[in-house]
């Protein structure tokens, strides 16, 4: 998905791409140190290289060590911040979302997703269609602004 935003050549894609790549391969180097390793931070002890490898990977392990890049072996990501923001929208939330009511301290909360099993999610392929669509449009006309206003300082200068 990120590789074929990528071919936009849109610097906000770039951007993108190179921050999820720098930290997937951070999160790498930490699934594989021994869990009382202070540099993993607050990854829990459940969060392991078989961990990695299932969620990321689609496999139970792969031939590389903990120090190597590890984005060319990558076959999925999770993409939550966008997902956040599709449930914050009252239309997109009741088209892809299926919302469970949790009590937390007395105060009930809506959440997506109870676990692996229970996403929460209606139809994942038309939700990843959506998310593709609009990435893809909100990158398109913030590139036909960056031209819009090159052309309109063209002309200024030629004003001169």
């Amino acid at each position: 998905f990120l590789i074929i935003l990528k071919k936009t050549e849109h610097m906000v894609v770039n951007n993108i791409v190179n921050v999820r790549t720098a930290s997937i391969n951070e999160l790498w180097k930490k699934v594989n140190m021994p869990t009382s390793d202070t540099r993993r931070e607050k990854l829990p002890p459940r969060c392991n290289r078989l961990w990695f490898c299932q969620t990321f990977l689609g496999r139970d392990d792969v031939e590389t060590d903990g120090a190597s890049p590890i984005m060319s072996h990558v076959e999925k990501l999770n993409m939550y911040d966008p997902l956040a923001l599709l449930c914050c929208v009252p239309a997109y939330r009741e088209a892809h979302f299926r919302m469970e009511t949790v009590t937390v301290n007395g105060v009930p909360q809506s959440v997506v997703g109870l676990s692996q099993d229970q996403t929460g999610i209606v139809d994942p392929e038309v939700l990843c269609a959506e998310l593709f669509s609009l990435f893809r449009l909100a990158f398109l006309r913030s590139l036909q602004n960056i031209c819009k206003r090159r052309v309109a300082m063209q002309r200024t200068s030629m004003d001169f």
